[in-house]
């Protein structure tokens, strides 16, 4: 987003696009959670649901050629006076999706933020904050994109990616030890058992299963699949949603005073 890109917007084009997108709730799917009763809540689905346009449109994503650029990149850019600098890592590629690779994903990342929020954090001492993410996407295609991010002095920035790079090579190499395994499963049960009394998670839950087609049983398999966790699958995701096939680091540096 930029001024330009402001200056161009124009409220009646967003208007048109709105009333066109909702005029067809032909292929929505409506999603219900809380207490109540079929009987009930039958009669507002028959008046606000049943009575909603429906046009008949056939529509599917499409692939948009948005790959990201192939390789190792390496961008820096000089803006503003504050003396921080912003480092964004970026692993990235073509991969399986399956809900085990997903929850693969989810357990390495859980696993290298405990590392690296040790070693940049608590040893290294340099950062304002770590942040690490993973997405697996199914459409348009099949791939993942892994983030590791942070804050820092603007003279520790190459220092501290070099650590939290050997953060995620010694997850490569030597995979989870046990104290990160219990600690992983602690927190995932946890917040499991406390979902399952949430209308929120139960929301979300349904509405990505039925997207994705997926067996409503598994739901309540998860707690099996925490358990079964080991070492090896952390390992394992860590060498393919964090290899340096297909790597950015892009750092955000203040702008350099004129001698």
């Amino acid at each position: 987003m930029n001024l330009e890109t402001l200056n161009a917007m124009n409220l009646k084009d967003s208007l048109r696009v709105y009333q066109d997108r909702f005029a067809d709730a032909g292929d929505f799917t409506f999603v219900f959670v809380g207490a109540f009763k079929l009987d009930q809540i039958k009669p507002f689905i028959q008046t606000y649901l049943a009575s909603l346009p429906e046009t008949d449109r056939i529509e599917k994503g499409r692939f948009i050629n948005d790959t990201p650029k192939q390789g190792e990149v390496n961008v820096e850019v000089f803006k503003g006076i504050e003396p921080k600098s912003s480092v964004q890592l970026k692993f990235y590629g073509e991969a399986e999706w399956s809900m085990e690779n997903r929850y693969a994903m989810r357990c390495v990342v859980d696993a290298l933020r405990i590392g690296l929020r040790e070693t940049l954090r608590e040893d290294k001492g340099g950062v304002y904050g770590v942040g690490i993410s993973g997405t697996l996407t199914r459409e348009p295609k099949e791939r993942y994109s892994c983030r590791i991010s942070f804050g820092c002095s603007p003279e520790k920035t190459d220092e501290l990616i070099d650590a939290a790079m050997e953060v995620v090579r010694k997850m490569q190499q030597d995979g989870p030890d046990e104290k990160i395994i219990k600690k992983i499963t602690e927190i995932q049960l946890r917040e499991y058992e406390k979902g399952l009394k949430q209308n929120g998670y139960w929301t979300s839950v349904f509405a990505f299963y039925t997207k994705n087609e997926l067996d409503f049983r598994n739901i309540l398999n998860f707690k099996a699949r925490i358990e079964a966790l080991t070492p090896s699958v952390i390992q394992n995701a860590a060498k393919q949603y964090f290899s340096s096939k297909n790597r950015l680091i892009a750092k955000l540096s203040p702008e350099k005073k004129p001698q």
